[in-house]
């Protein structure tokens, strides 16, 4: 019994404090992760494309896309339904900078399983450019993996 209590007063804890963190126990939000291989590889493996959001803690215009635009409810929809989603301090990851080529905050970048930059936006974007731009990704990685389906049933021979 006591332990039955212990885990409600832990859960009651978690849900009460979580909104102070500005965290969610609803499993409908992204999972966002600082962790670009583990994206990476989990855009392989669902053929999902990857959305990239690189900024720094000064930064004013990411604080701003974080209040007004990563967190709107249709944005949050999108992105748990169809990406692989992750947030880059770009300022502890240098070197993601050089290699992609970034030279301002936040600057969001789309990628497909293939490689392919889907898109590159430097600079704050409202919600709804954010939408387009995440529908014209989901359009052209839906394009292109019938194309590979059927490219590696004629590799395997079936």
């Amino acid at each position: 019994m006591s332990r039955r209590i212990s885990c409600c007063a832990l859960f009651l804890t978690f849900a009460l404090a979580a909104p102070a963190f500005g965290l969610s126990a609803d499993e409908t939000l992204p999972a966002w992760t600082s962790d670009v291989n583990a994206a990476w590889q989990k855009t392989l493996d669902t053929h999902r494309p990857m959305l990239v959001v690189v900024g720094s803690e000064g930064c004013s215009h990411c604080r701003r896309m974080q209040a007004e635009t990563w967190s709107d409810s249709n944005v949050l929809g999108e992105l748990s339904a169809g990406f692989v989603t992750a947030r880059v301090d770009g300022n502890r990851q240098p070197s993601l900078l050089s290699h992609w080529n970034v030279r301002a905050y936040p600057t969001t970048l789309i990628f497909a399983d293939d490689g392919r930059v889907l898109a590159k936006l430097t600079g704050y974007r409202s919600a709804g450019e954010i939408r387009g731009h995440l529908r014209a990704a989901l359009e052209a990685t839906q394009t292109i993996q019938p194309v590979q389906a059927q490219t590696e049933q004629i590799r395997s021979g079936e």
